[in-house]
């Protein structure tokens, strides 16, 4: 999925079987495959992205484990808080 998601931006899991066991733990229990998500907004790190859903509050997820339901422009990604200034 586009690690610079901006909130609004619609994603599908599409693996439950990513990251370290408690990312696993943690999409299994919460989240469905092939069921269609809300981006609330998302964390980058230097290593790893943070996604937090709207239909989920307050519980963060591996980026892995979605694709984007529609590509975000690269435009779009531009506004997002952590997006690069030198990308």
């Amino acid at each position: 999925m586009e690690i610079y998601a901006l909130k609004g931006h619609k994603v599908i899991c599409d693996d439950l079987d990513v990251g370290y066991n408690f990312h696993k733990e943690i999409a299994k229990k919460h989240l469905e495959l092939d069921k269609t998500y809300t981006v609330e907004k998302t964390e980058v790190e230097s290593s790893s992205t943070k996604v937090f859903l709207q239909e989920i509050p307050g519980i963060e997820f591996n980026s892995c484990c979605f694709e984007d339901v529609v590509e975000q422009s690269e435009e779009d990604s531009k506004k997002h808080l952590d997006y690069p200034k030198y990308h």
